[in-house]
């Protein structure tokens, strides 16, 4: 019988294998080594081994050939010869929105990271949509206004006040718009301090 840290050495093996079989296997197996990530990422405890081991980035990247569109990027080509090719599937997407739900969810440095990978995009492209994949873009859209300044700087260059500002008139997610934009006013004053005494009397 395996001990407790010869388990988590087993797990954590077993979650970078599967991530790694990922960029490498063939379309029409996908969706089931991403089913496996989504209920890897349901445990707390393998959470940190799916960030080390690049989880983010890969899932982002099968997302963004995803969404590709009628005339491939140089980006989708390199993808592509990686064999990180689009399935086409409403599956896929839902298995990797819920893994970056569960990653990013209350975590500061995943949310950065998942900016920083390029899921702006992906989020933008499913909130204009009646997808039921919202239920998992909008909250992580939301929480990256307190995730730093770079994610900040970043939702600013992809209309990420505007996306927030439209959310004000959704039912279920006004009040959580409201707060991130809210802490976004809250980051700018803290920038633009007021002058001073004497700047004034000059």
């Amino acid at each position: 019988m395996l001990s407790l840290p010869a388990k988590s050495v087993r797990l954590s093996c077993t979650t970078v294998g599967t991530l790694r079989a990922c960029e490498l296997v063939e379309p029409e197996h996908l969706v089931g080594l991403l089913k496996c990530v989504k209920h890897l990422s349901m445990n707390v405890t393998l959470l940190d081994v799916l960030q080390q081991a690049n989880a983010i980035d890969i899932l982002v990247k099968i997302l963004e050939v995803e969404g590709h569109g009628p005339h491939p990027t140089v980006r989708y080509v390199v993808l592509h010869l990686l064999n990180i090719s689009s399935c086409g599937s409403q599956e896929s997407s839902n298995h990797i929105f819920q893994t970056c739900y569960n990653l990013c969810r209350l975590n500061k440095p995943r949310q950065e990271e998942a900016v920083q990978a390029g899921i702006i995009p992906c989020l933008k492209r499913v909130i204009k949509t009646p997808s039921p994949l919202k239920q998992f873009a909008l909250p992580i859209l939301c929480d990256l206004a307190a995730a730093g300044k770079s994610c900040r700087m970043l939702l600013w260059q992809h209309s990420g006040l505007d996306m927030y500002l439209d959310l004000l008139g959704d039912q279920y997610f006004a009040v959580t718009a409201l707060e991130a934009i809210m802490y976004w006013c809250v980051c700018i004053k803290r920038i633009v301090k007021p002058p001073s005494k004497t700047a004034l009397s000059i």
